[in-house]
């Protein structure tokens, strides 16, 4: 059942690249390689996501980062 959803994830960004591609001017290449890095990395992401939904959150790496300072200040 997790194929379905990667398929809709992939069937998805295609859409949204098809739809936005045209409309990026040739001579932008940074703007079309922004373009294609953020789109690749959400999907990439959304993927991750499904197959691994337990995997932590920023809030608890930022837990972990600052929980040694919180001993320092008490």
């Amino acid at each position: 059942m997790k194929w379905v959803s990667i398929i809709g994830i992939i069937g998805l960004l295609s859409l949204i690249f098809l739809y936005e591609w045209p409309k990026i001017e040739k001579t932008e290449k940074k703007e079309r390689w922004t373009f294609i890095v953020l789109t690749a990395s959400s999907g990439m992401l959304a993927i991750i996501l499904l197959l691994y939904p337990t995997i932590p959150g920023p809030s608890q790496f930022v837990y972990a980062l600052f929980k040694p300072l919180s001993g320092i200040l008490k």
